[in-house]
């Protein structure tokens, strides 16, 4: 192998240009500058969707609302929710950090947990459940009675 062969193979070496450098900076830019409104999105969807409360709300709120539907008589005596369905007597407390359900003053069904405060408030044929979870998370839900089947 002579000298000029040499000099020939040490020429090939490939390597990024100028441009190429100067698209991936712009690249890797463009990404750098959406990164902080990506992670800013997350954290504000997580901070509105507290999941496991949500859901856990959702599903008592289902439960309450399919009993209300059936009930002949709701009756709110502060801290109690009374429901009265057929010979079924069910009552809603709360109970240290959890809401408990009854039937018929025996049992400890917990249908709500991690509860700061609960409140049930009766006006006319409105039922309104007012709660706050041990998160800060504050909830409200209103229910249209059905007329009672005594009246």
């Amino acid at each position: 192998m002579n000298m000029k062969e040499i000099k020939n193979v040490l020429n090939k070496q490939s390597g990024f240009t100028l441009l190429e450098a100067i698209m991936n900076i712009f690249i890797l830019s463009l990404i750098m500058l959406f990164l902080p409104l990506i992670f800013q999105s997350v954290n504000a969807i997580d901070k509105v969707m507290e999941v496991e409360d949500d859901f856990e709300w959702n599903l008592f709120l289902i439960g309450l609302r399919n009993e209300l539907k059936e009930a002949d008589h709701v009756a709110v005596v502060k801290p109690y929710l009374f429901i009265e369905k057929g010979a079924l007597k069910i009552q809603y407390v709360q109970y240290g950090l959890v809401v408990r359900r009854q039937v018929d003053g025996s049992g400890h069904e917990i249908v709500l947990q991690n509860i700061k405060s609960l409140q049930f408030l009766k006006e006319d044929n409105h039922l309104h459940v007012q709660t706050e979870f041990l998160s800060g998370v504050e909830d409200e839900a209103s229910f249209l009675l059905p007329l009672s089947r005594e009246e």
